[in-house]
């Protein structure tokens, strides 16, 4: 009853108390240990959705580690693939790849669908974060391959979008941010509402309707306030300081860019937070702040070098061939930056 207790508050939203829930009960199930695995799966599902991944993986690999000494294969495929979204989350401290792989494995063995199905979605994120496009677009078809409650075929069709977007597919991506909101709006679930904001945000920002963009990004900012989503707030912040950067705002863009650089240094999202360092760098760069241009360059180079992310790093090292003020540097960073694009299939870059 208390597992399915914080299952309920996960799915409303309510992280503190679904915290409060599996602390309180965990102490008394001393000589029961696979109700407490499911109760750190909900638990650790739960960080994950609010972008604390490293708390989140202490849970889950517990979780995973209890499951599969149960033989409860079907528990330890959902906790391996709830594992790899934290991984995923915290800059790819570890590969999620094989763990998804094998939670996928798990899942066909014990007919666990809906695992198989989650297990797809993240697959569909890692090759998207690595730019392989293609790939991510087949492993997301797998994703709503078959009945799923509305709710859940909204968080597919967001990822399907975004992929769609990335594509120039933007009014194919459009369609599925539609769709996703009504079931989001009828679940009452503001961190979707949120995602689709930013999300036609970006399209209607590429298409150039640029008041359009703002508006939304504005209102996602305000819905992943309520949820307190720092990771989000960052992800609208980067967005829409590049956008009043380039419609002359300067004032507006440098105050969104270090409001969004605090956000990204509140999370655990190193991915995130790179990026956010590279667009700030950018703009101190253009504006004639050359020492403060340096310095965030130097941290995105330094925490891309520790992460695992090949996309991000190559991201880094294309602004470093931009801004840095070394000729030599520059030549080599761009060299090494575009074999990275090349290898990944990354044409843009």
């Amino acid at each position: 009853m208390m597992a399915l207790r914080a299952k309920a508050f996960r799915l409303v939203d309510d992280l503190d108390s679904l915290c409060d829930t599996v602390d309180s009960v965990i102490p008394q199930l001393r000589d029961d240990q696979k109700v407490v695995a499911h109760l750190q799966l909900e638990k650790g599902m739960g960080l994950v959705q609010f972008d604390r991944p490293r708390d989140a993986a202490v849970c889950l690999e517990h979780a995973a580690e209890v499951f599969a000494g149960h033989g409860d294969w079907a528990g330890q495929a959902w906790a391996l693939v709830a594992l790899a979204e934290a991984h995923c989350g915290s800059g790819y401290s570890k590969d999620p790849y094989p763990l998804l792989r094998h939670a996928l494995e798990l899942s066909e063995q014990t007919g666990e669908l809906r695992a198989a199905r989650r297990a797809w979605k993240q697959l569909a994120v890692v090759h998207r974060h690595r730019g392989e496009i293609a790939r991510a677009l087949e492993a997301i078809e797998h994703a709503l391959d078959g009945d799923m409650t509305p709710h859940t075929r909204a968080n597919y069709l967001l990822e399907r979008g975004h992929l769609l977007a990335w594509s120039n597919r933007f009014g194919e991506a459009d369609a599925d941010y539609e769709e996703a909101a009504i079931a989001y709006l009828e679940h009452g679930d503001e961190l979707g509402q949120g995602n689709i904001e930013r999300a036609l945000a970006y399209n209607a920002l590429m298409l150039g309707r640029f008041d359009d963009g703002l508006k939304r990004l504005s209102k996602a900012a305000e819905l992943y306030g309520r949820v307190r989503s720092t990771t989000g707030l960052g992800y609208v912040l980067r967005e829409r300081a590049s956008t009043r950067f380039a419609l002359g705002d300067t004032v507006g863009a440098v105050e969104d860019s270090e409001e969004g650089l605090e956000a990204f240094r509140a999370s655990a999202d190193e991915l995130g937070l790179a990026g956010m360092l590279n667009t700030a760098a950018r703009m101190q760069h253009r504006v004639g702040a050359h020492d403060r241009a340096g310095e965030l360059l130097i941290e995105s180079l330094s925490l891309t070098a520790r992460g695992t992310n090949p996309l991000a790093r190559a991201h880094a090292l294309a602004l470093q061939a931009e801004i840095d003020a070394d000729v030599d540097r520059r030549a080599r960073a761009a060299e090494e930056s575009a074999r990275m694009f090349s290898s990944m299939g990354v044409w843009v870059g």
